[in-house]
């Protein structure tokens, strides 16, 4: 009783007096309900034995009219005033949550936390405005002012979380713990995702990945711990050229940990071992990600008739492809926590844009067997049989060979794989006039967009 009490000194309570329609049902029982607060209610109606001081009342659904607004997980009964009146106290109120967090919820740096809001439910003529403090695909923590009095367990909101001039689509979300701070400004909200989609995990997870406070944790690990799948990584990296004797060494270790993964090398061989003479004239690029190397690829060219690529060691590289005017990408490797993304991608298009620069013509690399099919999306295709690549275990794979017009002019290049893979970085070139726009790049462009936009559509049906 002293709680509740204190809670109604703290937050007075909103009269609905002049209202018929709010009404709170439970049990088989409709109560109208006399006012509000964030921590509980008073009620009036039938009287019922279940209904005495004490009682745990499970599942009860506030409504608006015909509206349902709330779905209060328990309430308390904490006084029977006679025939009519009940005072009750929402249990999820005070911090006793009944959200069992299933995943970590990585905090907000203090000073870069994400604007949620939505209307405010109860209210006809106002919307309720939210700081969020931490954040999981299952739930949140919400701070908001002590004056949004009307807030309490089983409240429905539907969320849209903004930051950076953009917002997710709405949440269907469920209070479900309410407290209050020590200055006793600001009121704590935690609340449960009820329908969150994946195109709001897309825009929460980058997000997360770019503000989240985590001191010295990793975190693109925390980040997949809070039940987000971030793939569109490649924006949040930076890509750059290896320029010292320490970025080198990060490339060796990343090698080595990569490739011991991927079964190409020995499981004791050494980062040491992953250097090779093709490394002293080839442009490394490295991604970094929070200071540290998490993709590597190694793009070598041959000035001279008698230079020799990595794969000549292999297999006989096509008399047609001019060595002048062609590269080999080698060495491609990410970390663990970056498989499956699109930091592949990344890597690709900086080769790309350096051979666009150089004027190449053609670009060399090699692959296994099940990694054609991602090759074929990045404008390469497989030539010949399979043959060992003898540098790394003797491990069978293909030739691949792309043709940089395919990229360019989009020249027998699927323009919607174009679209997703290469439009940007064509278009930054098209600026500084390496590329050309012409008219029948323009149009595939258009196609692309024209495709993609109808595939949307009809993933919304």
């Amino acid at each position: 009783m002293s709680d509740w009490n204190n809670n109604r000194r703290f937050l007075t309570r909103e009269s609905f007096a002049s209202f018929d329609r709010v009404f709170l049902e439970a049990r088989g029982l409709r109560y109208q309900v006399a006012n509000l607060t964030s921590f509980g209610a008073t009620l009036r109606g039938p009287r019922s034995d279940t209904w005495k001081t004490g009682s745990e009342i499970s599942n009860a659904i506030i409504y608006f009219g015909s509206r349902r607004v709330a779905q209060i997980p328990t309430l308390i009964v904490l006084s029977d005033r006679g025939t009519v009146e009940f005072g009750v106290m929402f249990a999820g109120s005070q911090g006793n949550s009944s959200l069992a967090r299933q995943k970590a919820r990585p905090a907000f740096m203090e000073h870069i936390r994400p604007l949620a809001e939505c209307v405010d439910p109860v209210s006809f003529d106002r919307d309720l405005s939210f700081r969020v403090v931490d954040l999981s695909a299952e739930g949140a923590c919400l701070h908001t002012s002590a004056r949004n009095r009307l807030i309490f367990p089983g409240l429905l909101l539907d969320l849209r979380i903004t930051a950076k001039a953009s917002s997710t689509p709405q949440i269907q979300s469920e209070v479900v713990h309410v407290s209050r701070s020590e200055d006793r400004n600001t009121i704590i909200v935690g609340v449960r995702f009820l329908n969150i989609s994946d195109s709001a995990k897309q825009s929460l997870g980058p997000l997360l990945l770019s503000f989240a406070d985590t001191g010295k944790d990793n975190r693109m690990d925390l980040v997949k711990m809070a039940g987000f799948d971030i793939k569109n990584v490649k924006k949040y990296a930076t890509f750059r050229l290896a320029q010292s004797t320490e970025d080198y060494r990060g490339v060796l270790r990343l090698r080595a940990e990569a490739y011991r993964r991927a079964g190409k090398v020995a499981d004791n061989a050494t980062a040491g071992e992953m250097a090779d003479i093709f490394d002293l004239r080839s442009h490394i690029i490295v991604a970094e990600f929070q200071g540290e190397v998490v993709g590597s690829v190694r793009l070598t060219s041959c000035p001279r008739e008698t230079d020799r690529f990595e794969l000549d060691q292999s297999i006989v590289i096509p008399n047609r492809l001019s060595r002048k005017d062609t590269v080999e990408i080698s060495r491609l490797c990410v970390s663990k926590q970056f498989e499956n993304s699109n930091l592949v991608l990344g890597l690709i298009e900086r080769c790309a844009e350096i051979c666009l620069k150089l004027g190449m013509k053609a670009v060399i690399t090699s692959c296994t067997e099940e990694m054609i099919p991602f090759y074929r999306k990045l404008a390469f295709d497989p030539v010949g049989q399979e043959f060992k690549l003898k540098t790394l275990s003797e491990i069978p794979h293909r030739l691949l060979v792309m043709d940089t017009r395919s990229i360019s002019e989009m020249k027998s290049y699927n323009p919607l794989a174009w679209l997703f893979t290469f439009r940007l970085m064509v278009t930054h070139l098209q600026r500084f006039g390496y590329v050309t726009n012409s008219r029948t790049l323009k149009l595939k462009t258009m196609l692309g967009k024209i495709v993609s936009h109808a595939l949307r559509l009809v993933g919304r049906r």
